[in-house]
C-alpha cells in the first residue's frame, strides 16, 4: 500500500484515522467473517456486514442476538471505544452508540464528539452501488479503505 495521509489531509478526525487503520487491518487480516445473510449468523465470532451499523440486541429482540455485527464505520467506532472482542458480545449501549456514529455525520474533521461521523467518510460508510450492500466483501472493503487512506477518494467500483 501506498504512504497514508494524515488525517488532516483526508479531512477526518485523529481518533477516526486511528480506528479506520485499525479496522483496515482487522479485516485484512481476516480476524472477523462475512455473515451469511440477515437471518443467518453463528453466535462465535466478529461479522462483517456492510448492510448494518452495528447489530443492536435490542434487549433480546434482535435477529442476530450476537452483538458482533458490523460494517466498517460500526468497527471502527467499537474497536475506538471498547476495543476488538475475539468472540465478545458488544452490550446494547455500545452497539447503539456505533449505530448513532455511523448514521451521524459533521462536517468539522477535528470534531471530538464520537456520536458523528467526520463527512469525508460518507461515501465509504455508505457506498453509491445501489442496493447490493450484501454483495461487499471484507476484501472489498479493505480495497476501498487503502484507496481512501492513501488518496482521499472513495471507490466502490470493483463490487461485482
Amino acid at each position: 500500500m501506498a504512504a497514508i495521509l494524515s488525517y488532516q489531509k483526508l479531512k477526518i478526525a485523529k481518533w477516526e484515522h486511528a480506528a479506520l487503520i485499525q479496522t483496515r487491518d482487522m479485516l485484512a487480516a481476516g480476524n472477523t467473517r462475512e455473515q451469511v445473510s440477515n437471518r443467518k449468523y453463528r453466535k462465535e465470532g466478529a461479522l462483517f456486514n456492510m448492510n448494518l451499523a452495528s447489530e443492536v440486541q435490542h434487549r433480546g429482540h434482535s435477529n442476530y442476538h450476537c452483538g458482533t455485527v458490523a460494517c466498517i464505520g460500526g468497527w471502527m467506532h467499537l474497536i475506538d471505544s471498547v476495543g476488538f472482542k475475539v468472540g465478545g458480545i458488544y452490550s446494547f449501549d455500545e452497539t447503539e452508540a456505533a449505530t448513532e456514529y455511523v448514521n451521524s455525520e459533521t462536517d468539522r474533521s477535528s470534531y471530538k464528539d464520537r456520536s458523528s461521523h467526520s463527512e469525508a467518510l460518507s461515501d465509504l460508510f455508505f457506498p453509491n452501488i445501489g442496493s447490493r450492500y450484501e454483495k461487499i466483501t471484507q476484501k472489498d472493503a479493505v480495497i476501498a479503505i487503502d484507496k481512501f487512506l492513501t488518496t482521499g477518494e472513495v471507490d466502490w467500483s470493483h463490487v461485482k
